[in-house]
């Protein structure tokens, strides 16, 4: 079971908060645009790095990871957006999508680790060094 539904309590329906926080994040992409932007959010802000499926419990919860419209805001920006930092899923993933870099750097799972009797060795596969050129 999701945590949120139970401890996050607004004021409005999800669609209404999603709406009220990509309002938001649209205008401060809009503000910034002539910078170098680093994004950061805490839901996956596009589908490549949804769970793959086909896996039954992850057919229902991909739908909650995030929305494509954060993508379709990056992508619109992207000549801004150099990186989009992310978690809520557990794995850690890179990709380069248009000219943005996605970096999902979750520790994750120990059962998911190169080394799973070890946070310290682990630690280090877990970082990302972002350098805006």
């Amino acid at each position: 079971m999701w945590k949120d539904k139970l401890y996050a309590k607004w004021d409005r329906d999800p669609v209404q908060v999603h709406e009220l926080f990509y309002r938001r994040l649209q205008g401060q992409l809009e503000r910034f645009k002539s910078k170098r932007i680093i994004l950061v959010t805490h839901v996956v802000p596009h589908e490549h790095f949804i769970v793959p499926t086909p896996h039954p419990q992850w057919d229902y919860f991909n739908a909650f990871l995030g929305s494509r419209q954060y993508g379709e805001l990056i992508e619109a920006y992207g000549g801004a957006v150099q990186y989009a930092v992310f978690g809520h899923v557990h794995y850690r993933k890179r990709a380069r999508l248009g000219k943005t870099e996605f970096v999902c750097g979750c520790l994750g799972d120990r059962e998911e680790w190169r080394h799973p009797d070890d946070v310290g060795r682990e630690l280090p596969h877990a970082f990302t060094t972002i350098e805006i050129g």
